[in-house]
């Protein structure tokens, strides 16, 4: 290849890898709650799923007060909601799925939680992407008692 087609094969494979890594860190980001302050991904504490079957009335009501907890900045409760909320929900044969994933870094116990909404069709589960949430806590707020 000669000199000039080495370092042209080098610069292209070192962009390649640049680029490939700035994608996976996109979507690491958007996938995994990250601590700024602390310069480290969240670890997750718990995943919380709740499975029921479509009724209006039952879904506004978890919706509003999913809604109302995260306005209000509250962990420990949107915690515990999430808590209730998969004790008393986990109908197999239910059409609606809510998934809570908990998160916190281990430095300064700042804590995330993102949320998403499914809406089952035939024998898939699809992302209601209007319905999605997140909230994160101050520096702090985590702490084992919210288990």
């Amino acid at each position: 290849m000669g000199a000039v087609g080495t370092t042209l094969s080098y610069v292209i494979d070192l962009s390649g890898a640049l680029l490939g890594s700035l994608g996976a860190l996109l979507i690491f980001t958007d996938k995994y709650p990250y601590c700024d302050r602390c310069s480290q991904f969240k670890r997750r504490e718990k995943k919380y799923e709740v499975v029921f079957p479509y009724e209006e009335n039952l879904a506004q009501e978890i919706f509003a007060k999913i809604s109302e907890l995260i306005q209000r900045q509250t962990y420990q409760d949107i915690v515990s909601y999430f808590r209730d909320l998969s004790e008393k929900h986990h109908d197999k044969k239910g059409n609606i799925k809510i998934t809570a994933d908990q998160r916190f870094c281990r430095q300064c116990r700042e804590a995330s939680i993102v949320g998403k909404a499914y809406r089952k069709k035939g024998s898939e589960w699809s992302e209601v992407r209007d319905l999605s949430f997140s909230f994160t806590s101050q520096p702090g707020e985590h702490s084992s008692l919210s288990l």
